[in-house]
């Protein structure tokens, strides 16, 4: 494992050229046929607090209590969680979206998941700022503890890229499995993470999967770094985080040793 990793790692910092090159490329290209550009990272996260806010205010769910306003809570929550998703998203079609050029160049097929990695977040960035404005506009007092903030989210940006480069050999192998899993984390998942409720909802069975999910530790862990600054679960943060960090390894092994046989797919 030491010598696989190392290896990758040497191979990665060997073609960083090619990686600012896709960082760039990306980032230039993303928006190129949009109107409004750059301004669809603040537009969505807004939508999303108008829709939520307005399923709370009409009574259709109750969020439970929430420490700061619900719509800042909603705002942060959903771009935390938009941040895990987008990132297994797009590092799951990172192989597919690159194919044809990997099966005619040699370079480690590891840095197109780190492409992704990097401009999602980059692109975090925006609603970030926003999320920001919003809490301190009403009236949240951040302490100079929430500067840990985006190391807080690390483990989070790990899990959602170890997943991404499992599902992306999946998706070449086994599509179906692939388009099930996918579905389920971009569109189910969310309602069994404290993101647009607290995990004090009055339903016992949404507060038993809550607690079995890592994603509750660490989009809480996150959220409660930058609001309270500090985190209100630190051992449960501290066990995920842990467990996280071990998962992200093996998927990275996983990957290099495996993308081989994958591209050869590819090619028949």
């Amino acid at each position: 494992m030491e010598l696989s990793t190392k290896h990758a790692l040497q191979q990665l910092w060997a073609h960083r050229g090619l990686l600012k090159y896709l960082v760039r490329l990306s980032m230039l290209a993303q928006y190129k046929k949009s109107f409004v550009g750059v301004f669809w990272l603040l537009l969505m996260p807004v939508f999303n607090v108008l829709v939520w806010v307005t399923l709370s205010v009409g009574g259709v769910f109750d969020p439970g209590e929430t420490e700061i306003p619900y719509p800042a809570y909603v705002l942060l929550s959903t771009s935390i969680w938009q941040l895990f998703v987008v990132l297994f998203d797009q590092v799951s079609k990172s192989i597919s979206a690159y194919s044809s050029v990997m099966v005619q160049a040699a370079f480690p097929r590891v840095i197109v998941t780190f492409e992704k990695v990097v401009v999602q977040l980059i692109n975090f960035l925006i609603p970030l700022l926003l999320n920001i404005a919003v809490l301190l506009a009403m009236g949240v007092s951040l302490s100079w503890s929430a500067l840990l903030f985006p190391f807080a989210l690390i483990p989070l940006v790990l899990f959602g890229w170890g997943l991404g480069m499992i599902f992306s050999l999946i998706e070449i192998v086994a599509i179906d499995i692939y388009t099930l899993v996918h579905r389920v984390i971009t569109t189910l998942l969310i309602f069994a993470t404290p993101v647009v409720y607290t995990d004090t909802i009055e339903s016992p069975i949404i507060q038993q999967v809550m607690r079995y999910n890592p994603l509750t530790y660490l989009l809480v862990g996150a959220r409660d770094v930058l609001i309270r600054g500090e985190l209100s679960n630190p051992v449960g943060y501290f066990w995920v985080g842990l467990g996280v960090l071990v998962f992200f390894s093996l998927a990275f092994l996983f990957f290099i040793r495996a993308e081989r046989k994958i591209i050869e797919k590819i090619v028949i």
